[in-house]
């Protein structure tokens, strides 16, 4: 009887099995683990943003809390978005109108009804002939709070409300300190002639030196009135009106309060100037040219002295900019405040 090893192979064969199978197993578990970790770390999330009246939200941010993920909504409010998991909270806002969150987990399409924030509604704003809230205003009229307006300590209030107000156009053609006064236009230029708006300051138009030197921390209300709402002024409302109202005491526990703002200030450009002799010498020469007139006579011997500074008192040779500018320096602003009483 013929015998091929028949056991033997059998025992070969029962040793790779058992071998194999632990190998099999966690090849298995690996593929699991990296297809799932695929499908969440890739998964999409579409919907549309809506507002109480069924009408598309334009723009609306939609962003995954805790993550870097973000896109905004479409033309139809539409949004795709790849988040980095299962269980994510996307955060869903727009300018007036409450922040939504919503758990994506187990969902790939959603839809966002975002309703009208109430805050927003019933805040109040000064108009030309009183006060209304924004629930009840049909013109075009904007407002900036006076946090808003702190948050830019800039020395020039013109300068700080530039882009708080749609439709109100701030020009900076000037760095010079005092001389730092922006051009301020409504909705651009639609008159001839003067195209500033007009500044009424607690009630009184056209106040000497304007808003530009008001403290930010002094102002309770600032208001531009775009259309016929700035009627009740007349002519002179035709390029707009900027309302302005100054904080006022009233009545209640007494506080006290103190800010402190320091900041670094460089500047932009600094000019290239001549120096003592550079400039003696191109003066020589301009009086030399025909119809240059007549001016003071510089000889080689003032020309040397100029160059070499040997005689700093009748021929200096000072940089005034270095001498007078820095290259950096501190601005600090301080503020105090004490406000309280009774209505006797």
């Amino acid at each position: 009887m013929l015998n091929f090893g028949t056991g033997k192979m059998f025992r070969d064969y029962g040793r790779l099995s058992a071998c194999f199978k632990p190998l099999c197993l966690i090849l298995c578990l690996t593929i699991i683990a990296a297809t799932s970790f695929g499908q969440a770390a890739g998964r999409i999330i579409t919907g549309q943003v809506t507002d109480d009246r069924g009408e598309p939200v334009v723009g609306a941010s939609v962003m995954e809390k805790n993550g870097n993920a973000g896109t905004m909504t479409d033309t139809k409010g539409n949004f795709e978005i790849s988040v980095s998991g299962n269980t994510v909270i996307l955060t869903i806002s727009f300018k007036g109108y409450a922040t939504v969150e919503l758990n994506t987990e187990g969902k790939a399409v959603l839809d966002v009804k975002l309703s009208t924030e109430s805050t927003s509604l019933n805040e109040v704003v000064v108009v030309g002939y009183g006060t209304k809230t924004k629930g009840n205003l049909t013109g075009a009229v904007s407002s900036v709070s006076a946090r808003e307006l702190e948050k830019s300590p800039a020395a020039n209030l013109t300068n700080s409300i530039a882009g708080q107000v749609p439709g109100l156009i701030v020009n900076t053609r000037s760095g010079e300190p005092g001389n730092d006064d922006a051009s301020v236009f409504i909705r651009g230029k639609g008159t001839l002639g003067d195209q500033s708006p007009l500044i009424v300051i607690d009630g009184i138009p056209d106040r000497a030196g304007g808003f530009a030197r008001l403290n930010p921390a002094d102002i309770a209300s600032f208001t531009v009135l775009k259309d016929a709402t700035a009627a009740i002024y007349g002519a002179r409302a035709a390029n707009g009106v900027i309302l302005i109202t100054t904080k006022r005491g009233s009545s209640g526990k007494s506080s006290l309060s103190f800010s402190v703002n320091q900041a670094f200030t460089q500047p932009t450009r600094k000019p290239s100037l001549l120096n003592a002799y550079e400039y003696a010498v191109a003066e020589r020469e301009y009086y030399t040219l025909p119809g240059a007139g007549t001016g003071r006579t510089l000889t080689d011997e003032d020309l040397q002295k100029y160059k070499d500074g040997s005689s700093p008192l009748t021929h200096p040779n000072t940089n005034w900019w270095d001498a007078i500018m820095k290259d950096w320096t501190l601005q600090q602003n301080y503020t105090l405040t004490l406000s309280g009483g009774t209505d006797k």
